[in-house]
């Protein structure tokens, strides 16, 4: 079952990228301003997640059969993923005619045109924000060990979602254009659903069996600090992410392969993360303890990894590079580290968490909830405060 699971989670991280990186592309037709594009589609895309998991934590635990409501989420993904990719392009005028009472209002025109798509973005990106959840609890009821259940979810989907930014630039969007690539991505999230019906009558019983808990409620005063460091985690290494890619592009020419390449090494930092973390708790069950030292080790590491890096540049004169080889040498010293043990944070945190909370939806649910808040508010903190206000090696040491 977990093996199945995995899979099927795999194929959900990697359509959720390719779909990102499409809507990305049409937004940026529709509006004419990749800034407003790139801000439309980030926020709708973690606020959407917000939200699912937001729902997952007040409904998660009255979904009878998790595996089957998943399948159904990913169909919704699919159609929903699809639509955008062909309307967004259009959406722009289309919203535009509708409101021609602001024609004379160009502010209020644009800000209704942008709040328009980005509720239509919201429609995918929640049910998103329900998988890791519903899987989870489906997955906890064969395997009572949240945190290795937790990192093995959690490490496989963004592993995914590595391959999937990766595709999208180098092979989809070439091969296929970008309306054939998002049928290709719906294509991923209908194998996942049909796998997940099958796999649901085999392992459904199973999976609605009734979790056994130390807790019958949630317990706010001894979750709200496991809850403050996955808000301050999601923060920083978003935040991170923005700072790295600007310092990074000192020495890179700015492209979406290039952008493509570096998201892959955070992602796959993450992903490998949460998978070693997943094997420490299968070996300690209590390893959350160490939690604290992760994330001192990750303060070391971000300062360390950018002290180190100018020996790096100085040794080979790098400048201007560009290719996939060229990318990866730069940004893996620098970015994977850290993203490494952020993933290994974010998975012995959920297994704290699991200590004060009545089920595995729920505590799923609100360790996504306060990490994806921090991180959309982080994202935008770093791009447009920190860096702004402080600088590089200033925002870097702060964070």
């Amino acid at each position: 079952m977990a093996l199945i699971l995995c899979g099927i989670f795999f194929v959900s991280g990697a359509s959720a990228l390719i779909f990102e990186t499409l809507w990305f592309h049409q937004a940026g037709l529709s509006f004419g301003n990749s800034v407003w594009a790139s801000s439309l589609v980030l926020s709708g895309f973690m606020g959407g997640l917000a939200l699912g998991s937001a729902i997952a934590v007040r409904r998660g635990d009255r979904f009878g059969s998790p595996v089957r409501t998943y399948a159904i989420l990913e169909i919704v993904i699919a159609v929903a993923g699809v639509s955008l990719v062909y309307a967004l392009p259009s959406l722009g005028s289309v919203v535009t005619l509708v409101l021609q009472p602001f024609f004379e209002l160009p502010l209020v025109l644009n800000v209704l045109r942008l709040l328009f798509a980005f509720l239509l973005l919201l429609i995918p990106s929640t049910a998103m924000g329900l998988t890791l959840p519903l899987l989870a609890k489906a997955l906890v009821a064969a395997d009572p060990n949240f945190g290795r259940v937790l990192g093995r979810l959690y490490g496989w989907n963004t592993l995914g979602a590595v391959g999937g930014a990766l595709l999208a630039e180098i092979l989809l969007v070439r091969t296929l254009g970008v309306r054939g690539s998002g049928f290709a991505a719906g294509i991923l999230n209908l194998a996942a659903a049909v796998t997940a019906i099958q796999a649901s009558k085999v392992f459904g019983k199973r999976a609605s069996v009734a979790e056994e808990s130390s807790t019958t409620e949630f317990r706010w005063t001894s979750s709200a600090r496991w809850l403050g460091a996955a808000f301050l985690s999601g923060f920083t290494l978003l935040a991170l992410e923005v700072v790295w890619f600007r310092f990074l592009l000192l020495y890179i020419l700015g492209s979406s392969l290039s952008f493509s390449v570096m998201l892959a090494v955070v992602l796959g930092g993450i992903s490998l993360g949460g998978l070693f973390a997943s094997i420490w708790l299968r070996k300690n069950s209590s390893a959350h303890r160490y939690a604290m030292s992760i994330a001192l080790l990750g303060g070391v590491g971000c300062v360390a990894t950018y002290g180190l890096f100018p020996g790096l540049v100085e040794r080979y004169e790098l400048r201007d590079l560009k290719t996939v080889s060229e990318v990866l040498f730069v940004s893996l010293p620098l970015m994977f580290p850290v993203a490494f043990l952020s993933g290994v944070f974010f998975t012995l945190v959920g297994s704290a968490l699991r200590q004060s909370c009545p089920s595995a939806a729920t505590t799923t649910g609100f360790l996504t909830l306060a990490n994806t808040t921090g991180a959309a508010i982080g994202a935008f903190a770093g791009g447009f405060i920190l860096l702004p206000a402080a600088g590089v090696e200033a925002s870097l040491l702060l964070l």
